[in-house]
């Protein structure tokens, strides 16, 4: 059961001998896109008045929803379309429950935003609701809070966490809730009702060690009665940077214990003069031994400054006639969301021995002969 403890807690080329290559890379850009197909981008930014949904719609992370889904990816926690209240016709979303309703976004790591969720208290509220603007968020993985505010129906007060600014509740109204965020300097400014809450840093706003990043919103009922959120956006000025990978790779015919080489590519493909910082986060680590990967990492890179051409080494597995699978993942250090897959398959062959004088020539001077090299490995020769 859920409680309000989350308030306390302050193209790509290979070049190899003997092998044939080619590359997949995939970026999380189109799975981003097909997310928010529900939502509206405006210039720098991102807004949702929940006007295309359904009535009566669910929002728990499919395929329609927007980009909203529960808490930790977990439908239990998705909340409902409702005519209810609304600001701007014709719906709004209930908070109520078992609701914890979260919103991702990527590329936010710089400049200056401005967020709004208007926010509906019918008179009849019981209990303790949140809004809440995290830095860092990962479902099942790492988070860290920026902004906490709780509405609490006994003391009828609005209080961000954790230093405790209060304001009196605003009832039976639409009421704006805006952060005022600067990435650069650090500063973001709480407002409610048009009236300053808090001004305090982003980074260590609640959690503490956070980094430049608006990763997600969180409206979280904490199971008390019906609140309601409508036109709720994210816009400013800043430059977004986005990490791209390029082209297709497979090893085949690899003999067991050798050592492979090739080279992938990887681009910035945001907002020109935006700088990302990008790492190597994962590869096949249960097949090959001793990947390295030069460069491993990198900072400032702008769409200015083209591809970034990154080494690899992997000694091939010692299993005979086997094919390997895996993926190589390069992210956005600022935002890890933000990253891209490059596909690896490799397969061993057969250990057949040739004692055929011809067939051995043929392969010790495969370059002569690519034809006949191909029947070869065809046939597992």
């Amino acid at each position: 059961m859920k409680t309000f403890k989350k308030y306390m807690i302050l193209g790509l080329t290979f070049v190899l001998i003997g092998a044939s290559i080619s590359i997949s890379a995939t970026s999380k850009i189109n799975i981003l896109q097909d997310e928010i197909q529900n939502s509206s981008f405006s210039g720098r930014g991102w807004s949702d008045d929940f006007s295309s949904y359904t009535l009566g719609q669910f929002l728990d992370g499919g395929t329609d929803d927007g980009g909203w889904k529960g808490w930790d990816d977990n439908p239990v926690y998705g909340a409902y379309v409702v005519d209810d209240q609304e600001l701007s016709v014709p719906h709004s979303v209930e908070i109520a429950g078992d609701s914890d309703l979260v919103h991702e976004y990527t590329g936010y790591t710089t400049g200056q935003w401005t967020y709004i969720a208007w926010q509906y208290i019918p008179s009849d509220f019981v209990g303790e609701t949140g809004f809440m603007l995290l830095n860092t968020y990962e479902d099942d993985g790492e988070k860290s809070w920026s902004t906490q505010l709780r509405f609490n129906a006994d003391s009828g007060v609005v209080v961000s966490n954790p230093e405790g600014s209060e304001l009196w509740l605003v009832y039976d109204e639409w009421v704006e809730i805006r952060v005022e965020i600067d990435l650069d300097a650090d500063i973001q400014k709480i407002y409610y009702d048009e009236s300053l809450l808090v001004e305090k840093s982003w980074k260590d706003g609640v959690t503490g060690g956070g980094v430049a990043n608006i990763a997600s919103v969180d409206l979280f009922a904490n199971y008390a009665t019906a609140v309601y959120y409508d036109d709720m956006s994210l816009s400013g000025e800043g430059l977004i940077p986005l990490i791209c990978c390029d082209g297709e790779l497979s090893w085949s015919n690899i003999v067991p214990g050798t050592t492979v080489f090739g080279d992938f590519e990887i681009s910035n493909c945001g907002d020109s003069g935006s700088e990302l910082d990008w790492e190597v986060s994962e590869w096949p680590e249960d097949w090959g031994n001793y990947w390295t990967f030069e460069p491993e990492n990198g900072l400032d890179l702008t769409p200015e400054m083209g591809v970034m051409v990154i080494t690899v080494e992997v000694i091939a597995p010692l299993e005979e006639n086997k094919e390997f699978t895996g993926k190589i993942k390069v992210i956005n250090t600022n935002n890890p969301s933000d990253y891209c897959e490059v596909e690896v398959y490799l397969k061993t062959p057969r250990n057949k021995a040739i004692t055929n004088p011809i067939i051995n020539f043929i392969k010790n001077n495969q370059n002569l002969f690519p034809i006949m090299q191909k029947l070869l490995e065809r046939f597992g020769l």
